[in-house]
């Protein structure tokens, strides 16, 4: 199990990656802020963040502080942005989505704050087994961030859906809304399970029931984020087609 569970972290984080220097490559050519934010955000928690995580988690005394300070800031910054993303893209007028997101980005790098001060003071740096407070403390505005984002696009994919139905829009512009918004949820999912297990003082690495469900969110959320920023032309060949059907 400890393999499955290894090989979905390794696909998610090369997804990511991908999907990151894809969207920062669009960015250049663009000038625009979503790509930047949303490819910022990949890179920094999944594709530094998470890998470095889990480096601390098996290195020497010497190098685990430092490969926990600069995991602790790549993953909060990189929510942060998330945040950020969500805000500017679906509700730039909105002014609660502003706050929101305003309250989400000083939380996660407060957080920030304090994990990385504890790290420099305590003598021994907690990495798996953090007191439910702590870890709570980090993963509440995490799932807020990907509920509130899931919720927008998955809204957003309705309207655009109507609109594709009669010409008004692209029906694989549509459809990406629809795989960001259930990559979000399956993310959601896989914080909400971790943390459960945590309340009941479950050893996430050691329980069967919860590694596989922690997998099989990691691999939802790699193939999602593969078929919405790197999609093969067959995806999107199949996408339009079928939206072709339904207009008949």
């Amino acid at each position: 199990m400890r393999v499955f569970a290894a090989a979905a972290v390794g696909l998610l984080v090369a997804a990511s990656i991908v999907v990151a220097l894809r969207l920062l490559a669009l960015h250049r050519r663009t000038g625009a802020a979503p790509e930047l934010l949303l490819g910022l955000m990949l890179l920094l928690s999944v594709g530094v963040g998470y890998p470095l995580l889990i480096a601390a988690d098996r290195a020497g005394p010497g190098n685990v502080r430092p490969l926990f300070i600069v995991s602790t800031l790549a993953v909060n910054a990189g929510f942060a942005l998330l945040f950020a993303f969500t805000w500017r893209v679906f509700r730039p007028d909105a002014a609660w989505a502003r706050t929101l997101a305003g309250a989400g980005v000083l939380t996660l790098l407060g957080n920030a704050a304090l994990r990385c001060a504890d790290a420099l003071t305590e003598a021994e740096v907690r990495i798996g087994n953090e007191v439910v407070a702590e870890s709570l403390l980090q993963t509440t505005p995490v799932l807020v961030a990907y509920l509130w984002t899931a919720w927008e696009a998955l809204h957003y994919h309705g309207l655009m859906r109507r609109r594709a139905r009669i010409g008004l829009a692209d029906a694989a512009v549509s459809d990406r809304f629809l795989l960001w918004g259930l990559m979000a949820l399956c993310v959601a999912a896989g914080v909400l399970l971790n943390s459960v297990a945590l309340t009941f003082q479950v050893e996430i690495l050691e329980s069967p029931g919860v590694l596989l469900g922690s997998s099989a969110t990691g691999l939802a959320q790699a193939l999602l984020l593969v078929l919405a920023f790197v999609p093969p032309r067959a995806y999107l060949a199949w996408v339009r087609a079928r939206a072709s059907l339904a207009e008949a």
